[in-house]
This record gives C-alpha cells, structure tokens and sequence, in this order.
C-alpha cells in the first residue's frame, strides 16, 4: 500500500479504498443492520468496477453477502449497483463503444496456454514483480483462509471470506493472462494494490490464532510458537524494508528501462529480466541509494526522451536537470532534437540522490557554431572549467564536473558562455539564439 498506492495515481488505490468500504459496511451490518445498507453495497460495488473493471472480481464478496440476506436486500443492492453504473456505462459506449471504455483493449491481451503458468508464478514469486516476494507476510493469507471456519463464527462473514478468497484466485488468473503481467513501469506488484486489505484481514486472523498459544494462564509460548513468531517477525522486517526501498529509494537504479523491456509490443518483450535474482529490482534500486523527490522536476524531466537531455543521463541526475537561461525552443533538424543558446546559457542540476561529499561526474555536450566557429567556456557553481574550441560542424565536448552533495539540499549551476560576438543582441537571461546550437547534453556520474 506504502510504496504503490500512496507514491502514484493508479486506480488501485481508489480500489483499496472501496474494498475496505465495502468490508467495513458489511461488518458494521453483522452488528446492527441498517436500511441504507445494500444501497451503499451497491453503489461502492459498482464504482470499484468501473474505477478498474479488471479487478471487478473484488466485488463478488459484496455480492454472496447480499445473496445470502433477505430478497428485498439484494435487490435494494443490485438496483443500486445498476443506478450507480448507468452513467459509466452511457459514457463509455458513447465514447469507446463498449461498456467498459479504454480497458476493452485488455482484452486482446488475454491469452491461455503455458505462458499462463509461469505469469501465475510470476505475479506470486517473481524476484522483481512476486506478491510474496514484495510484501511476504501477506503469504499468511493462505493459512488464513484455512482457519476462517475456527476463527469466525459469524456465518454470513464466513461466506464474505471464502468469497474472497475464490475473488482472489480469480484476479490472479486475470492477470496471469496478460501479456504485461508485471504491470509496466512500476515497482513490485501493483495489480494487488487493491486487495491488499482483506489480505491482511486473513493475515490477522492466523495471527490471532497463534496468539491463542500464550492464553490460557501462561505468559509462556510452546516453542515451535515462539520459532513461528521470529519467523514471522522476519518477514514483516522484510516486508517494511522493501516498502522503504519502494518509497524512498525508487526510480533509482532505473531498473524498468535499463535495459528496456519493450521489443515492439508486450507479446515480445524479453520477460527473462524479472527472473533475474542477482540483479532483482529491490537491491538494485537499494543499492541505488535513496532519492530526492523534486515533484516540479520530476514531471518535466521523466518523459524527456525525446530533448536534447540524453536519456544515459544518469537517472537521478536526469530528474533534476532544468534548462535555465538563455535556451531556444526545441527542434528537430535531421531526425535530432537541437535547442540553440545566446551568448550566456544555464543548466540547473539537483543531483536528487543522497551522498556526504561531492558527486564526481562527467559533463558531454555535442555542440556547433551557428554561422561561424566559437569558443564555449563552461562554468559549474560560478567556478571556471575549461574553454573550448566549437567548430560549425557537430562538437563533442566531454569535461569532469564535481556536483554538490544532495544532503546539502542546493541546485547546482552550469553556466555556458560564449564570449564571441553573436548575432543579434544576446546577454544573460535572454533568449537570443545567435551562438550555438546544442545537440546533446549528458551528466554521467563516475563510479
């Protein structure tokens, strides 16, 4: 829930949110029951279906619950659920021509065969995606489920659980039939997002019973139980270190795009990466170090593909790269991305990785003279680098930087200069492009 759903706005966490609804009002029913009961059943049924149709399967427990009351209340319940749907669906067929919109088009990734099996596998236990992997204490679930009869007197909650657990199944077979089962660009297994909550409900309820073995008028567990409880308190360590890896660590590594993933569509993407345990996308992006976020930076710079920002560009550096003073709007002049610069240029850089002392890295610019050859001196935090020659035809430039350290929480400034006359005026904080234009800019950390 830590690292998924409070770090990005999929749907899942709107999902866990209904679910937990949809379980809290059937639970506050067992202890009083009440007329708006299968209204509200109703209506967060059918928005967690439409919120994301393919976890509709997380609605079935809402559903046995209702069928299992008097008819009046199921049918209170579905007539909510209709009333609640019929504007996604009008929208939806007017716009996308079926009832459930954009996501119709996951259904031609649906495929059944022996690729299912190990997608099954892989949403459970693969190194980089695995359900119980990511977040192993979840795997008490399992155990759970066996013990809800002994757990749980309550009958019509009996029913809710089992459904629950026949949904879950279901949901995993789901998405074993995708051809992106390991849920795109992301970190760990974000398709289980949603369910998480009644997960951990089936978690508590083994751990409940274990708590039995200290009852009873003894402090004392047996010890088999007290192996269990370390055991178990292992996993939760695990789990919660993974989850801060999740939160504050991720995208370091850039394990997602390097190397890519895609080979010209998801049914031949190389899959062989998320079974790779030495390079697994917990310790590579652990190892990576933590991360500082810059919201404003991380939206302009995580699509920039296609600038004059070369996507090698060290990932955390890439982030946290703005171009300042001095930059012309972006072109595209023999299939390159160029942007042309005045006599007077910057480039703001957050190095938006932790790190006591100063960041040693490599600055590699391409660039040309505009109408003649010049001269461009580079300037990093004030301080004079080097000068050098830019001829009219394509100049790469390759100069050691020292960036400061992140913990001291400052923009690093790049100043480039061109102290030959240009055409037109030029001068700081003008956007004159008479000097030079730039092809590519890469800020490399050496290791």
């Amino acid at each position: 829930m830590w690292s998924i759903n409070s770090q990005a706005l999929w749907q899942h966490g709107m999902i866990a949110l209904l679910f937990s609804l949809l379980f809290y009002i059937i639970v506050q029913n067992e202890r009083k029951a009440e007329l708006w009961t299968p209204v509200l059943l109703g209506i967060c049924s059918a928005l967690l279906v439409f919120t994301r149709p393919a976890d509709m399967f997380l609605a079935l427990p809402a559903f046995v619950y209702a069928a299992g009351k008097k008819t009046r209340f199921f049918l209170t319940c579905c007539i909510s659920a209709g009333i609640t749907a019929l504007p996604f669906v009008i929208y939806n067929e007017s716009i996308a021509g079926n009832i459930f919109g954009g996501y119709s088009n996951l259904l031609s990734q649906f495929g059944f065969g022996f690729q299912t099996l190990e997608h099954f596998a892989g949403v459970l236990i693969s190194p980089s995606r695995g359900l119980f992997v990511f977040t192993p204490i979840a795997i008490l679930c399992i155990l759970g489920f066996f013990q809800i009869r002994s757990r749980i007197t309550n009958t019509d909650l009996q029913k809710v659980f089992y459904s629950f657990g026949i949904a879950f199944v279901l949901e995993v077979l789901v998405y074993s039939t995708f051809n992106c089962w390991w849920g795109g660009t992301t970190y760990g297994p974000r398709f289980f997002g949603g369910s998480l909550p009644l997960i951990f409900v089936l978690v508590g309820i083994y751990l409940d019973s274990i708590g039995e073995g200290g009852r009873g008028g003894t402090d004392n567990h047996p010890k088999p139980v007290n192996i269990l409880i370390l055991v178990i308190g292992a996993l939760i360590l695990w789990s919660v270190f993974v989850q801060v890896v999740g939160a504050f660590y991720y995208p370091n590594g850039n394990w997602n795009d390097s190397p890519p993933f895609m080979i010209g569509s998801f049914a031949g993407t190389d899959t062989t990466r998320l079974w790779d345990v030495p390079d697994n996308q917990i310790f590579r992006t652990f190892n990576a170090g933590p991360i500082i976020i810059n919201p404003v930076n991380l939206v302009q710079n995580l699509q920039r593909k296609n600038d004059i920002i070369d996507p090698a560009t060290d990932f955390p550096i890439r982030l946290g790269l703005n171009l300042q003073d001095g930059w012309g709007g972006l072109e595209y002049r023999d299939g390159m991305p160029v942007r042309s610069v005045a006599d007077y240029s910057s480039i703001s850089v957050q190095y938006m990785r932790y790190s006591l002392g100063e960041n040693n890295c490599t600055l590699t610019i391409m660039a040309s003279g505009k109408d003649s050859p010049k001269t461009l001196e580079i300037y990093v935090n004030r301080k004079f680098i080097a000068r050098y020659p830019v001829s009219t035809q394509n100049t790469e430039i390759t100069v050691p930087v020292s960036l400061k350290s992140s913990l001291r929480l400052g923009n690093n400034l790049i100043e480039l200069r061109v102290p030959e006359n240009c055409i037109g005026t030029g001068g700081s904080g003008k956007t004159d492009q008479g000097c030079l234009d730039i092809r590519k800019i890469r800020i490399s950390r050496v290791a």
